[in-house]
C-alpha cells in the first residue's frame, strides 16, 4: 500500500499554492499569506536531539493504549522558532500577506522583552490559554492569532521530533486507535490513498500520518457503516467529507487518486474552510470539538 508522502519541498508547496489560487479565486488573499508561512516552515531547519525511548518503555506503552510521548515532551529548537516567529509576524503586516491583522504590536512586545517568546511555545504545547490571554492584553490581539503564531514558529520542530520518533512505531505493529500514535493529537484530516484507496488520518499538532478503517469514526470509534455517510460533490472530486451520525462529527478526506496537484496536508486543510461550512450547516461539527461525545 503506497502512503501519502506528506512532507513536501518548497517548490512543491509553491506549485500547489498556484494550482489552488487559478481554481479557487476565493481563496487567494488566504493561500497568498499561507502559502508564505508554509514555504517559510519547510525551508526552517531546526537541530533537534532525539527523544530517548525505553525499550519497557516502548512496550508499556502500547500494551496500555498509548502514544509515544505526551506533546508536552516535544522538544524546541527555540532560535529556529524564534527566527520564524519574525518571518511570520513580518509576512503578516505585508498588504500582499492577505491577512486582516497587523502582528506588529506582537513582534514588538517580543522585542521589548514584555513577553518571552518561550512562554508562548510552551503554552501551545501546554494548552496555557491563560499565557496567550496574557499576551493578548499586551498587544490587543486575540488570543487566537497568537496562538496561530506560536503553533506555526514550532511546527519545524515539532516534524523533526516526529520523524526521529516515528521509526520506533515499525517495532510495535499496527496502531488502531483514532488519536496519533505519536503524540497523541486528534486527526483534522484524512485522506484516501493513490493506490488502493485506503485511508490515512492526520494529526492536528506533529502531522503524522496513520492507517485507519474507512468506515470507523475516530473520534467516537463507531464503526456501522450505515452511519457513515459522506459528501462529495462532482464539481471537486479530490474532497469528500465523512459524516458520524452517532456522534454528529465530520472529517475533511482528500482523495490522493483524484487529486492533481502536490499533496500538502496543511494545505488541503486550509483550502477546504467551505466544506466546513457546508458540514456544520447540516448541523455536523469538527470532531475535534471539545463538545464532540467520544
Amino acid at each position: 500500500m503506497t502512503q501519502p508522502r506528506s512532507k513536501k519541498s518548497p517548490e512543491e508547496i509553491e506549485t500547489a499554492v498556484s494550482q489552488l489560487k487559478s481554481t479557487r479565486p476565493a481563496y487567494k488573499a488566504l493561500l497568498d499569506f499561507y502559502g508564505n508561512v508554509f514555504i517559510a516552515q519547510a525551508t526552517s531547519t531546526p537541530e533537534i536531539e532525539p527523544i530517548p525511548i525505553a525499550g519497557d518503555l516502548l512496550s508499556a506503552r502500547r500494551q496500555e493504549g498509548l502514544p509515544l510521548i505526551d506533546k508536552t515532551e516535544f522538544r524546541i529548537d527555540l532560535a529556529a522558532a524564534r527566527r520564524l516567529f519574525d518571518a511570520l509576524c513580518d509576512a503578516a503586516v505585508l498588504p500582499e500577506g492577505g491577512l486582516s491583522v497587523d502582528a506588529g504590536p506582537l513582534k514588538k512586545v517580543v522585542a521589548d522583552g514584555d513577553i518571552d517568546p518561550e512562554n508562548l511555545f510552551r503554552a501551545v504545547l501546554n494548552d496555557d490559554e491563560a499565557a496567550f490571554a496574557d499576551a493578548a492584553r499586551k498587544t490587543g490581539l486575540e488570543s487566537a492569532v497568537i496562538e496561530f503564531f506560536a503553533y506555526n514558529s514550532i511546527k519545524p520542530s515539532l516534524t523533526v521530533c516526529r520523524d526521529h520518533l516515528s521509526p520506533h512505531l515499525d517495532a510495535t505493529g499496527d496502531w488502531d486507535k483514532g488519536y496519533c500514535p505519536v503524540c497523541g493529537g486528534l486527526p483534522v484530516l484524512s485522506a484516501l490513498s493513490i493506490d488502493a484507496g485506503a485511508r490515512r488520518l492526520f494529526c492536528a499538532v506533529c502531522w503524522h500520518d496513520w492507517s485507519a478503517p474507512r468506515m470507523r469514526c475516530p473520534y467516537c470509534d463507531h464503526a456501522e457503516p450505515k452511519h457513515h455517510p459522506y459528501l462529495h460533490t462532482t464539481e471537486e472530486p479530490e474532497y469528500r467529507v465523512d459524516l458520524c451520525e452517532n456522534c454528529r462529527s465530520y472529517m475533511k478526506t482528500v482523495d490522493l487518486r483524484q487529486l492533481p496537484r502536490p499533496f500538502h496536508p496543511p494545505l488541503e486543510a486550509l483550502a477546504t474552510l467551505h466544506l466546513d461550512m457546508t458540514a456544520r450547516e447540516k448541523g455536523y461539527r469538527s470532531g475535534m470539538s471539545p463538545d464532540i461525545d467520544p
